[in-house]
């Protein structure tokens, strides 16, 4: 594999799931909001992602991941790619973990290894001439095998990847993704390109761009996304009131808080009970009565031990403002 190559000003294929709302770690308004701050000093940048555990472990698996789907394939495997596929310019680019070329003419068929996704589903068979290319993204997670991956694991990313590789005048006869399920088995998923999302594709980076001009946030799909598109209040701006435009929205978060909180409770009350009735003991067990020896439900309370540790010098950290991440609700009505 290789670094980083497509430019953090454009969108590029790794973020279009982001695009779709679909990425747990950036939100579509913090994507926003970090393309926004590359050019005007008001806005905040996010705080550099410099990968984890997890990124590292898949770019260690990639260049095998590739490997081995090419001797699925019978297909020779390029995965040292260094040049940027781009759409058109300063739009969406993106690069390509692998291209796989067919060694020669050939049936594939599917197998618990390789399966046949979108428009190829029900098919015996796809053929391969010899030089035909099949372009792959490489992924590698903890999840328990998939009968289809997610759109997320590598499924836009692809076809992204197709439309920028056809736009330098290239041609590649199928997309793939393959998948190392928790580092021991693999999938690979083909499909034919799809027009009809590579169309969506370009419809979504066209609406970032033009979002980007307002700005124009997004409607945040949770606490995190509005924190990322409003991350500083001004003290200065009179108070928002909710009866003249969202008071039923308002109305249904109270009770939603009452509901929490009335939950929280009585669960706390239940804990006891249970854990009162275990004493000592480590774990407690409902059985199903119809089925001997299911287990239906568990409470488990074990004792940790804790090594010691020594006393730690906590650095010095400067002064710094930062708004909350979700609101306080303070309420006392009546209705």
């Amino acid at each position: 594999m290789v670094g980083k190559l497509t430019r953090d000003d454009l969108i590029t294929g790794s973020v279009l799931p982001t695009l779709w709302g679909l990425n747990r770690w950036l939100k579509r308004n913090g994507l926003l909001r970090s393309h926004l701050a590359n050019n005007h000093p008001d806005y905040l940048p996010l705080a550099p992602f410099n990968g984890n555990e997890y990124t590292q472990w898949g770019n260690i698996h990639e260049t095998n991941i590739l490997n081995v789907s090419g001797e699925h394939l019978n297909c020779s495997v390029n995965s040292n790619i260094t040049e940027v596929f781009r759409f058109k310019e300063d739009f969406f680019e993106v690069s390509l973990d692998g291209i796989l070329t067919s060694n020669t003419n050939q049936k594939i068929h599917e197998t618990e290894n390789i399966r046949f996704m979108g428009k190829l589903k029900g098919k015996e068979f796809i053929e391969l001439d010899k030089g035909d290319v099949i372009l792959t993204e490489a992924k590698s997670t903890q999840h328990s095998i998939e009968d289809e991956p997610p759109l997320e694991r590598g499924v836009l990313q692809i076809q992204g990847g197709h439309l920028c590789y056809e736009a330098h005048g290239n041609k590649a006869r199928y997309v793939m993704v393959s998948v190392l399920y928790r580092g021991s088995s693999l999938r690979l998923f083909i499909y034919e390109p799809d027009k009809e999302m590579q169309n969506e594709i370009i419809e979504r980076i066209q609406d970032f761009y033009n979002r980007k001009k307002g700005p124009d946030y997004y409607p945040s799909m949770d606490t995190q996304d509005s924190a990322e598109a409003y991350p500083k209040s001004e003290s200065d701006l009179p108070i928002v009131d909710f009866t003249l435009t969202h008071k039923q929205v308002a109305l249904d978060l109270y009770e939603c808080v009452k509901t929490i909180k009335s939950c929280e409770k009585l669960r706390e009350t239940l804990e006891a009970q249970l854990m009162d009735v275990m004493g000592m003991h480590e774990k407690g067990v409902l059985y199903n009565e119809d089925s001997l020896g299911e287990e239906i439900f568990t409470l488990e309370r074990k004792t940790r031990n804790y090594k010691a540790q020594p006393q730690k010098n906590v650095p010095a950290k400067p002064a710094r403002s930062e708004r909350a991440k979700k609101p306080t609700i303070k309420s006392d009505w009546r209705y």
